[in-house]
């Protein structure tokens, strides 16, 4: 998205020395994950929450050689043109997906190496749920489904940053990066001075991550840092934005926060 601080934030991550990055996905506590059933015992959920996937296009079908069953997925950036389940019949006269996962010869024998849950735990855009009363030598249905039901929810708060309030779902937000000892430098490029605290505190309550903050682009008068965060051996926020080359046109420059080129050169030395 060439209008996101992400995208520029990241790109700066890696022109300055920058190796490898996560990027999570913050939705509102009132989203909704789109979903669809494929009989009594299985549903299909996206693997987050949003109308994103409502995008999404399943087919469950046997498997190439006989062998237990085949699960499609594929998702559109966009609302496609067309029948998406063309592709599906043939994927030179159909509409082409974004992305696109095959998951072949799946089998329900729990011990086998092509056990369906085994083979799917590395999907990107979507979960098979099997209920918990479900016999486990139970397949899904057959059948082509769209996914429905996804909502984006209400405006992000802050407290959505922080995503962890919701006891009944998985950890989101500055929530689910709390088992990821991998991450040592948070940022959430062009945040508020309010969200900038909670990365912070999420950062101190962890002792192995620093988070780098972005001051605001316009700095009101008498802007001292240490009353704006607060004085922490945790985080650094910096100042002023940069002006780079703009990505939706060449011709302009634009005003980015500087907190990926800086965690770039964290890296770099």
């Amino acid at each position: 998205d060439p209008e996101a601080d992400l995208t520029y934030a990241t790109r700066g991550y890696f022109e300055n020395g920058g190796r490898q990055v996560y990027v999570c996905r913050v939705a509102s506590a009132s989203s909704r994950t789109a979903s669809t059933a494929f009989g009594p015992h299985f549903t299909v959920q996206a693997t987050g929450p949003g109308r994103w996937g409502e995008r999404v296009y399943a087919r469950i079908e046997p498997g190439s050689s006989g062998l237990g069953f085949r699960f499609r997925v594929a998702y559109y950036e966009s609302e496609p043109v067309g029948d998406p389940f063309d592709w599906f019949e043939d994927a030179a006269i159909g509409v082409a997906p974004a992305y696109a996962e095959d998951f072949d010869e799946l089998v329900l024998d729990a011990a086998s190496p092509d056990y369906w849950e085994r083979q799917l735990a590395g999907a990107k855009l979507v979960r098979l749920v099997r209920e918990p009363a479900a016999p486990p030598d139970t397949a899904p249905e057959f059948g082509s489904r769209r996914l429905t039901g996804g909502d984006d929810g209400a405006a992000l708060g802050e407290d959505d940053f922080d995503g962890g309030a919701a006891a009944e779902r998985e950890p989101r937000g500055l929530a689910a990066l709390a088992e990821c000892q991998d991450v040592a430098l948070v940022l959430v490029p062009g945040a508020s001075i309010e969200v900038a605290r909670r990365v912070i505190a999420h950062c101190e309550s962890l002792c192995h991550c620093f988070a780098v903050l972005d001051a605001p682009r316009e700095l009101p008068a008498g802007f001292v840092p240490r009353e704006a965060i607060g004085a922490s051996s945790r985080a650094a926020l910096y100042a002023p934005w940069l002006l780079v080359r703009d990505l939706a046109d060449p011709r302009r420059s634009r005003a980015v926060p500087p907190g990926g080129h800086v965690a770039g050169v964290y890296v770099r030395t």
